[in-house]
């Protein structure tokens, strides 16, 4: 699910789709922090990796890590988030 989606849906839902997804402790979790829980859980069982930070936008439509220091990549490894790539 989209993060937005998940949003929109209520507290007792989320709590049903995290302990199906085996989230720890997800009946004490607040709703902002199910949502990113489910995100993980949904991308490690899809074998993504879900990373967060802050990202450059520019014009073309593409991001970019603004700062490196801001950035969870590992030094050496290349950051690219397209239109697909959204949440």
């Amino acid at each position: 699910m989209k993060i937005l989606e998940l949003e929109n849906e209520p507290l007792a839902k989320l709590r049903s789709v995290a302990k199906d997804l085996n989230v720890n402790n997800f009946n004490r979790l607040k709703k902002e922090t199910l949502i990113v829980q489910i995100r993980q859980a949904e991308a490690q069982k899809e074998g993504v990796e879900l990373r967060g930070g802050v990202l450059e936008i520019m014009s073309e439509g593409i991001g970019f890590p603004a700062r490196r220091e801001l950035s969870h990549q590992r030094p050496g490894r290349l950051c690219f988030a397209g239109p697909a790539a959204t949440l």
